[in-house]
């Protein structure tokens, strides 16, 4: 019986996603100014912003607009052309889901915020329109995406589209776990649960 029952638990564990795969994913860690402006701009190799690395040229927005999550975001343009990436352990072969935020900034540039996104198997574009947004009101709206891992460690990395544009595609809230097995897992866990039930009857 108790055999059965740790088997459960097991089955159980092995199906609940776990979402800290990614560090810091809402921007909330890091060196920010101690006068606390509304965005700071950090350039390529700054260790600023903790568990990414930097290229080109990104605003790490405070206060300027409201976050997706927390109070910090990121503009993909500081002062022109930027890009952030993290690389965390995979299992080769293995399935896994990504959801982040995207909005646009909505001070000046193309309405069509366009933003490239790269992790394991896929690379995708993602398109955002800042027309009736504001900096009182971003719009944010949730993207995501599958991926499947190519080796035992995935770098996923965000791309502004924008080209010399200070006014890019803005980030937040990003979230990476492991596709839960299948659904058949909780049929067999379901079963088992069966098996129990009626094994008790008999016995009573």
């Amino acid at each position: 019986m108790k055999k059965i029952f740790l088997a459960l638990i097991v089955v159980c564990f092995a199906v609940s996603p776990s979402w800290a795969l990614i560090m810091n994913g809402s921007f909330e860690l890091g060196n920010y100014p101690v006068a606390n402006p509304p965005l700071t701009t950090l350039n390529t190799g700054s260790p600023d912003l903790s568990g990414w690395t930097i290229g080109g040229s990104i605003d790490w927005v405070g206060s300027y607009w409201p976050a997706a999550d927390g109070v910090k975001s990121i503009d993909l343009a500081g002062t022109g052309f930027g890009w952030i990436s993290q690389t965390f352990d995979t299992v080769a072969g293995n399935l896994y889901h990504v959801t982040f935020f995207m909005a646009g900034n909505p001070a000046g540039g193309d309405p069509i915020k366009d933003l490239f996104v790269n992790a394991g198997s896929n690379a995708s574009n993602y398109s955002f329109d800042i027309t009736g947004k504001s900096l009182f009101y971003m719009g944010w709206e949730q993207k995501l995406f599958d991926f499947t891992a190519i080796s035992n460690k995935t770098t996923l990395t965000f791309v502004s589209l924008e080209g010399s544009s200070p006014f890019g595609p803005a980030l937040d809230n990003i979230q990476v776990a492991a596709v839960p097995i299948p659904a058949a897992a909780w049929l067999l866990g379901s079963g088992m649960v069966g098996l129990v039930v009626i094994r008790r009857r008999k016995v009573s």
